[in-house]
């Protein structure tokens, strides 16, 4: 039998009226600890990547993060704006003084419709809705991407045979259940409903495709909070776009988001002379502009040189494997070539290398003495790829 809501444990009375300084001692310190957690995520995604481990495991809770981070600084903001509304209330209690104004209709009118008390109201239950969406969306995002994952595992089966059967009889089935799934929880239900489309007499057929996706998709953590938020709203198609661009935010999550600023910008020139790709310094190529602690790609010591000697440094990477097996060799040297311009260097001592971040890779030292005092491209190419060949500029002083 359901409890009556007189037989429900009341939530203490400071909480009720006092939760906006939880909620703010929450978020403030939380996108302070997230903002340190997520470098450290993708510094070890980095580390996974590099040694061929599954680096999205690793990447998918920062995504997450970044999508609390994003929803705690909205409600900061928000919350703060609540406490301006309190201290203008307490100043002026009686609202808009529209005796004072002597405004002309319509705007008399237009004026006297805003109401101080109904907007701060108003304003700290979306506060607080939000709050309690930002950690249900994070979960659900989390949820959704292993949904994702489960339907196209038959995509990465390397046995031709076994993968043309098993994308039509797995991945198309699980795709389809998942899109129903998706569209009956964005639409609050409507598979769900004693006279829906799929109701045979007293059966449900969706039953069983809602049980495994609420299951797989973490449900079980994040499906209450969310029909307690959906029970209580009037219109549920906000709650809807809500969660949509939620989603949103998720997936642009995905990038850098540097790179979406690119859509806005309208320069053709920014790089001067227009430079072709091979004369573009990348600060990730030079030792002396790197963190320590973060695993890189290949590098030499600085962008100028004041020595007579390049020291070069080439990580090893898990795809290396299948290059080094190609030419039948035994090391990864075995793949490399190095050129400064047009002249190649074949006569290189190799040294294995684990470096204090515990990343490998190798190294060696490429005499320049006589190469003149101008600019110079080192190029580095792996056998058979030229795909991840690097050019990096450097000045020789």
């Amino acid at each position: 039998m359901e409890p009556t809501k007189s037989q429900l444990p009341e939530v203490p009375k400071w909480v009720q009226t006092r939760s906006w300084e939880v909620e703010l001692l929450v978020t403030g310190g939380a996108i302070f600890s997230l903002l340190q957690l997520y470098d450290a995520l993708t510094i070890e995604a980095d580390r996974w990547d590099y040694i061929g481990a599954y680096s999205w495991i690793i990447l998918l809770p920062a995504y997450a993060i970044r999508i609390l981070m994003f929803y705690f600084a909205v409600h900061l903001i928000t919350r703060s704006y609540w406490l301006s509304l309190i201290s203008l209330q307490k100043l002026y209690p009686e609202g808009i003084d529209l005796d004072k104004l002597k405004y002309g209709e319509p705007f008399h009118s237009i004026a006297g419709r805003f109401n101080l008390g109904s907007h701060i109201a108003n304003v700290d239950k979306f506060c607080s809705i939000l709050f309690s969406l930002s950690f249900t969306i994070s979960i659900m995002f989390i949820g959704f991407f292993a949904c994702s994952m489960l339907c196209i595992i038959p995509f990465w089966i390397e046995n031709p045979l076994l993968k043309s059967i098993s994308i039509p009889l797995i991945s198309l089935p699980l795709s389809v259940s998942l899109l129903l799934f998706m569209f009956d929880l964005f639409f609050h239900g409507p598979l769900r409903k004693p006279d829906g489309f799929f109701m045979i007499g007293k059966f449900n057929l969706y039953l069983p495709v809602y049980r495994f996706w609420n299951s797989v998709s973490l449900g079980f953590i994040w499906r209450s909070n969310l029909q307690i938020i959906a029970s209580h709203m009037s219109n549920q198609i906000k709650l809807s776009a809500f969660m949509f661009a939620s989603f949103l935010v998720g997936l642009f999550s995905f990038g850098n988001s540097s790179v979406y600023l690119f859509f806005l910008d309208s320069r053709r020139y920014e790089l001067p002379m227009n430079l072709i790709k091979e004369d573009r310094i990348s600060e990730r190529r030079y030792m002396d502009k790197l963190n320590p602690e973060v695993w890189h790609g290949s590098a030499i010591q600085s962008e100028i040189i004041t020595e007579n000697y390049l020291k070069v440094f080439i990580p090893y990477h898990h795809d290396d494997d299948v290059l080094i097996d190609s030419v039948k060799g035994k090391h990864l040297a075995d793949i490399i070539k190095i050129k400064v311009d047009d002249s190649l260097y074949s006569s290189l001592q190799w040294l294995s290398i684990m470096k204090i971040n515990r990343q490998k890779g190798i190294v060696t030292v490429v005499d320049i003495t006589g190469l003149e005092k101008k600019m110079h491209r080192l190029r580095i190419e792996r056998a058979f790829d030229k795909y991840n060949n690097v050019v990096i500029p450097f000045w020789k002083q």
